[in-house]
């Protein structure tokens, strides 16, 4: 168990962008202390809340699945842009443009994600 532990340590110490989902777990879990701390009276959620982030995921993969689609079929060559920027191949592309087209796409995924969750919520 011990040796689990730290294998996941160390893929969030490397991957330390996914460190908001144990954060948010933890948080999920001490929440009903720290609320009542406030007010003893308070009502916290269950864990069927976290069928609504599944639900969301799943729907949030599927969309990504078929915009991928539908981009490749609709405007072939915008997608083979995108493939071969990101995969490095384009020279004419600077580091400031690529980060710029990173966070963009980025941010739409988050905006999206975001959207998603509050339809059903």
């Amino acid at each position: 168990m011990k040796t689990f532990l730290q294998k996941i340590w160390k893929t969030i110490i490397n991957w330390n962008e996914f460190i908001t989902i144990p954060l948010g777990l933890i948080l999920w879990y001490i929440s009903p202390l720290l609320l009542r701390m406030l007010d003893p009276t308070s009502a916290v959620y269950d864990a069927g809340i976290f069928q609504v982030i599944i639900f969301t995921t799943i729907q949030f993969l599927i969309y990504h699945g078929v915009v991928w689609l539908l981009l490749k079929i609709t405007w072939p060559k915008m997608y083979n842009f995108l493939d071969d920027v990101f995969e490095g191949e384009v020279r004419d592309i600077t580091t400031w443009e690529r980060v710029k087209i990173v966070l963009w796409i980025f941010s739409v995924y988050l905006i999206g994600f975001i959207l998603l969750s509050r339809v059903i919520g």
